[in-house]
């Protein structure tokens, strides 16, 4: 019996990834300003503009844009 190859893994090319953060918050959220300018309880009360300045912020922000396009409400 052969063997079969497994592909190598490849880099993410997932779009809720890859695109630039401020063109996924501007496609995801309906007043995506407003959002970028409010303080948030969950970013310890920094707004989110602030908080992407910092790969780990803008990662957090990531998640919950993708949280709110996906219907996660928890």
């Amino acid at each position: 019996m052969a063997t079969k190859k497994t592909a190598k893994p490849q880099p993410a090319t997932d779009p809720d990834f890859t695109t630039p953060i401020l063109d996924l918050i501007r496609e995801v959220v309906p007043e995506p300003d407003l959002f970028l300018d409010s303080r948030n309880t969950v970013l310890g009360l920094r707004t989110p503009r602030d908080v992407i300045q910092d790969p780990a912020g803008e990662r957090r922000v990531r998640e919950m844009v993708l949280r709110y396009k996906y219907g996660i409400y928890a």
